[in-house]
């Protein structure tokens, strides 16, 4: 059997998962339990480059095996078309067991097999469907959700019978912000953490009755959503220290008494992406506590309850949600982002397994999930995104249309050389259609797509498998894929205006601004980048003299720049303050143009290279823009426009 067969026959289509890795990591599991090698097989024959062979004798129905013969002795006689009838069947058989082996942990590592997840009759169910929703909390029992409603610029905190679906507000609106919500162990509390009125980086621990009542402050500089011991009598918060580049882990008594501090985690940070909040394991000895470090923004530490001592338990390059522990404490559901920034929910074997996908959906779950006390359902904020392509000409940008529509979220837009546009949706799909939103197809056969770029007579763009980025050039009909880079790489190439070269941001260390031919070959080391993180893509201007990238200096508290450098390397020629994530150059080459949000809707504004004040190119009064791009002739402005909903959404019966 092929190796294609075989991960066609053991994993589905929509399965996100390491291939090449977990089958290999299948066979071996295979041999091991046969006790078979390799290199003088006697079950399991490989054939390199393309699969396997099953070798030993197979009997046909009511075929005996003479009894002095074994494995090493000559085979007894097969009857024609028994082995093409039953060694497929055989080796499916094996490799089943041996994925599950695999994937399970073949000497008992990980989650038992009681409580794998059983995707056939997991249930997923809307719980609200006001699209305001941000933080969420379901009391221990299940029986109540708490949730943060956002309308404008107020915030207020709503619960809801789950039976019954009725729902009462018990904080009404008010100009704050809320970082997380938890139940207390009895139910009877619901503790959160909000900023102070005076000073929105300063933020304070209340708890309000569940059902209503006046809000008692607990504890001042608490940046994260609590946690409680098994025993219901403490609970555990962290606390960031910016000037030390530190997050402090803190213990308190349930009422807020006794604070003291657990474990200083150096090098780190919580802010906002991060501020997810550390757990308490069920038997009372560890704390799983999610972190950001430079240049890896998804950290798990596990500290000891006992000694505050420390490990890294997980890391991933994207960031990581709050870790929920099982209730049997060997294993940990959490949200976990992917290089489009969409999170799903997995579930990671403890002390350590191989991790598994409970969620593979449409739905973008948030860091702040809960769950309840038997460890049966979970508790999500479900986001969804709606956005369409709009067009202007550059003469005229108040001429705005909308071209695309319907519930295929289109986030990416760039014009191609012969008129057409190019676009990814935000299941990360390429797509081409005519410039007038008509006759939309499917671009390419890449999955997890980002940045496409035409790119001369080519069409460039980054695909991530498996958490490894590749650049990847294509024909202008999405045939002929050819890689040119793969490793850890920015947000997006950019491509010389002669089509010969593609610019990209290389983030393995040291990292690095590189250049590589679009028609393949050695990639060659321009600069190195500025700053500590947070990269945007590279821009390279009109006339091919000048890159362009944003980068953050600082962890802690980052500030963001804008760095313009010769496209031979060297120091800038100009730093900008202020300018993140997406920059363009305008289509004149005089300016550089970003996205900013200001009173809930997204517009266009130029800085111009030579200084002075910026100036709004698009003048939208509602919706985001999350992505803007110019044609290639710089005679159209692309930009994709519309909304984010976010509701309540209960994970059940996935254990």
């Amino acid at each position: 059997m092929t190796r294609e067969e075989l991960i066609t026959k053991l994993w589905p289509a929509d399965t996100f998962v390491d291939f090449e890795h977990s089958l290999n990591k299948a066979v071996k599991r295979l041999r091991e339990a046969l006790q078979d090698s390799a290199d003088e097989p006697r079950f399991i024959e490989t054939l390199p480059r393309r699969g396997y062979r099953f070798i030993a004798p197979v009997l046909g129905d009511g075929a005996k095996r003479p009894a002095a013969a074994t494995a090493t002795e000559n085979a007894p006689s097969v009857r024609p078309g028994a082995f093409r009838r039953n060694s497929k069947a055989i080796i499916l058989l094996l490799f089943g067991g041996a994925v599950a082996l695999a994937t399970l942990g073949y000497r008992g590592v990980g989650v038992s097999r009681g409580r794998v997840p059983d995707f056939q009759k997991m249930k997923i169910t809307r719980l609200t469907d006001n699209g305001q929703v941000a933080q969420v909390a379901i009391s221990p029992d299940g029986r109540y959700v708490a949730y943060e409603r956002l309308r404008g610029e107020e915030v207020s905190v709503w619960l809801q019978q789950v039976a019954t679906r009725s729902e009462v507000q018990i904080l009404r609106p008010g100009a704050y912000y809320i970082l997380g919500l938890t139940f207390s162990p009895d139910g009877n509390y619901l503790y959160f953490v909000s900023n102070d009125k005076d000073d929105p980086f300063l933020h304070h621990l209340y708890m309000i009755p569940t059902l209503g009542g006046p809000a008692r402050r607990l504890l001042t500089d608490v940046d994260t959503p609590v946690s409680f011991s098994p025993d219901g009598r403490e609970f555990v918060f962290t606390r960031g220290d910016p000037s030390r580049t530190v997050v402090e882990v803190r213990i308190a008594n349930a009422d807020g008494s006794n604070e003291r501090l657990l474990a200083t985690m150096k090098d780190s940070s919580s802010d906002d992406r991060a501020a997810a909040g550390a757990t308490w394991s069920p038997d009372g000895r560890t704390i799983c506590v999610p972190l950001r470090r430079k240049q890896r923004p998804g950290v798990l530490e596990m500290v000891s309850v006992a000694d505050g001592s420390a490990r890294e338990f997980y890391v991933s390059p994207w960031h990581v949600g709050r870790p929920l522990w099982q209730p049997e404490g060997d294993a940990l559901v959490v949200e976990l982002e992917d290089h489009t920034g969409r999170g799903q929910l997995w579930a990671l074997p403890f002390p350590h397994g191989e991790p598994r996908r409970l969620t593979n959906d449409l739905f973008d779950y948030a860091k702040e999930t809960d769950m309840t006390r038997n460890g049966k359902t979970v508790a999500s904020r479900a986001t969804t995104q709606i956005s369409n392509i709009w067009m202007a000409p550059t003469s005229d940008l108040s001429s705005t249309k909308q071209i695309t529509s319907g519930n295929l979220a289109m986030i990416e837009v760039a014009g191609s050389t012969d008129g057409k546009l190019l676009s990814v949706s935000a299941e990360a799909e390429p797509w081409i259609m005519n410039s007038d939103g008509s006759q939309r197809a499917p671009f390419s056969s890449a999955h997890n797509v980002a940045a496409i770029t035409a790119c001369g007579r080519f069409v460039v763009f980054l695909s991530n498998q498996a958490a490894t980025d590749t650049l990847v050039r294509v024909d202008t009909d999405g045939s002929n894929p050819v890689e040119l880079v793969r490793g850890t790489l920015g947000r997006g190439p950019s491509c010389s205006p002669d089509g010969a070269f593609v610019y990209y941001l290389n983030l393995e260390q040291p990292r690095k601004i590189s250049r590589v031919p679009v028609e393949g070959g050695t990639p060659v080391d321009i600069a190195k980048p500025l700053g500590d993180g947070s990269f945007g893509r590279v821009s390279i201007s009109r006339d091919g003299r000048l890159l362009a990238y944003s980068f953050d200096e600082g962890i802690a508290e980052p500030t963001t720049r804008l760095a313009v450098i010769p496209v031979t390397g060297g120091a800038p020629v100009r730093l900008i303050k202020g300018l993140a994530g997406l920059v363009r150059w305008s289509p004149d080459g005089t300016g550089l143009d970003y996205l900013e949000t200001r009173d809930q809707a997204t517009n266009v504004w130029e800085q111009p290279l030579a200084g002075g004040v910026p100036k709004q190119l698009t003048h939208f009064a509602s919706e985001r823009i999350f992505n803007f791009n110019w044609s290639p002739d710089g005679k159209r402005l692309l930009v994709t426009r519309g909304n984010f909903s976010s509701d309540v959404v209960l994970i059940s019966n996935f254990r």
